[in-house]
C-alpha cells in the first residue's frame, strides 16, 4: 500500500504491517494490525492503515481482532460461543461476559439451563468449569477428562464421558465425585436430577447422580437391539433413545414412576442414516436429531405425537446445536457470530462479537441490543 502523501509504503503480512520510507525503502516501523486471518487486503487513508480480516471488518493499527466462533451452544435465554481461545456468554440480546481460560485453543463449551455455569473443553487440556457471572474458574476435571467424548451440565452436576471408558461426574454443590467404568453413553437431565447411561449390553439405566444408584426402575427395552444414544426431554420425565439400527424410541416415564414400575416406551421412527446427537425439546412434542455429512450436517425435527419429520434443515455447520428449551438452532457464523434459526431453518437473529470488546445483536428488522461503542467498531 502507498501512503496518501506518497512518502511511505507498507507491506501486509498475516499479523503485521511493515512500513518503509520512499524512495529508499528504509524500515520505519512494524505494527500488529489485529485483523483475524488477513489475506493482505488493506486501505491507507488519512485516518491511518486499516486491514481487512476474515470477520468482514477493517481493523486499525493495534486493534484487537475477534477470534472466530468454533462452536456454539445454548439453553433458554443463555448462549455460549466458543471462540478460538475464549468464551463469550450471552443472555437474551446482551453479551454479559467474556471468559479467557488461557489454555490455548478450545474445542467446545456447554452452558447450564439456569445460566450459572459454563463447561469448557480445551483442545489439549482437562474439562474446566467457570462461573458465567464472575468468569472465575470453579473446577478442573483432571487429566482423565482430556479429550472427553462428551460433557454435560445440569444444576450443580457436571458429567464427562471419558475416552478411557465410562463416565465420571461431580456434584459441585456437595463437593463429591462418582465414577462408573462401564457406561458406553450418557445423558444428563437439564436439572441434574437424572443421569442416563447405556450398559455394555446396550440397555438403559437412569441413575441418581447423588448416589450412583438407580433413580427409577430401568425402562423396558423396545427391542433386543442395543441402545447407542439417549437424551432426556427438557422439563419432562421423558426419555429418547436411539438404537444401533437407527430406530428412535420415546418413553413417558411419569406413570411408571408414580406406580413404581419399569417404564414402557414405543418406537417413533426408523432412520437409515447416522445420527450423532439427540435433543428432547420442552413440552415433549418435538425432538431434534443431528445427521453428520462430510463437513456439514442436517438437523431433523420430529413430531413425537404424529411420528413424523416436520422440518429438515440442511447445510448447517457440523457442530450445529439445538436449544432444548426453545427448539432454536444455533450455529457458528462469520464475523465472530452465532446465527440463531427457527426450527424451519429461517434466520431468527445474530449475536456478534466485534473488535475492541464491542458486541451487537440484530435480526432482519434491526438492532436488538448493542454495546456503547459498537458503532465505532463497525465503522
Amino acid at each position: 500500500m502507498l501512503s496518501p502523501d506518497g512518502t511511505q509504503a507498507a507491506a501486509i503480512t498475516r499479523r503485521s504491517v511493515h512500513v518503509f520510507s520512499l524512495p529508499d525503502l528504509q524500515p520505519v516501523e512494524s505494527l500488529k494490525h489485529g485483523a483475524p486471518d488477513s489475506s493482505g487486503v488493506g486501505l491507507w487513508s488519512h485516518a491511518g492503515i486499516q486491514v481487512g480480516g476474515s470477520d468482514g471488518l477493517l481493523h486499525g493499527q493495534n486493534d484487537e481482532g475477534v477470534p472466530p466462533v468454533i462452536t456454539a451452544s445454548g439453553f433458554g435465554a443463555f448462549r455460549a460461543a466458543t471462540h478460538t481461545d475464549r468464551i463469550t456468554v450471552w443472555k437474551d440480546d446482551n453479551r454479559v461476559n467474556i471468559i479467557e481460560p488461557g489454555v490455548g485453543e478450545l474445542a467446545w463449551s456447554r452452558i447450564d439451563r439456569d445460566g450459572q455455569l459454563v463447561l469448557v473443553q480445551p483442545m489439549k487440556g482437562p474439562l474446566l468449569v467457570y462461573s458465567t457471572r464472575t468468569g472465575k474458574k470453579l473446577f478442573d476435571g483432571g487429566q482423565e477428562t482430556v479429550n472427553a467424548i462428551e460433557i454435560a451440565v445440569g444444576g450443580s452436576v457436571v458429567a464427562a464421558q471419558l475416552t478411557s471408558g465410562g463416565v465420571r461426574w461431580w456434584d459441585l454443590a456437595r463437593n463429591q465425585a462418582l465414577e462408573l467404568r462401564w457406561p458406553r453413553a450418557m445423558a444428563l437431565s437439564g436439572s441434574g436430577t437424572w443421569l442416563g447411561v447405556v450398559t455394555p449390553k446396550g440397555a438403559v439405566k437412569i441413575l441418581d447422580p447423588e448416589t450412583g444408584r438407580d433413580a427409577v426402575h430401568p425402562p423396558v427395552p423396545l427391542a433386543e437391539t442395543p441402545i447407542s444414544r439417549l437424551a432426556f426431554v427438557n422439563r419432562r420425565p421423558d426419555l429418547l433413545v436411539l438404537d444401533t439400527d437407527g430406530v428412535l424410541g420415546h418413553y413417558d416415564l411419569s406413570e411408571a414412576i408414580r406406580e413404581g414400575r419399569p417404564g414402557e416406551g414405543r418406537d417413533v421412527l426408523d432412520f437409515k442414516v447416522e445420527i450423532d446427537r439427540l435433543w428432547g425439546i420442552t413440552g415433549g412434542r418435538y425432538a431434534a436429531l443431528r445427521l453428520p455429512s462430510d463437513d456439514r450436517c442436517t438437523v431433523l425435527f420430529v413430531d413425537l405425537q404424529n411420528n413424523d419429520v416436520i422440518h429438515e434443515v440442511n447445510d448447517l455447520h457440523p457442530f450445529a446445536w439445538v436449544d432444548a428449551e426453545t427448539g432454536y438452532l444455533l450455529e457458528p457464523g462469520r464475523s465472530g457470530a452465532i446465527i440463531e434459526r427457527n426450527m424451519d431453518g429461517s434466520e431468527r437473529r445474530v449475536l456478534r462479537s466485534l473488535p475492541g470488546g464491542q458486541w451487537l445483536a440484530f435480526n432482519q428488522r434491526g438492532i436488538l441490543g448493542a454495546s456503547d461503542g459498537a458503532g465505532g467498531a463497525i465503522r
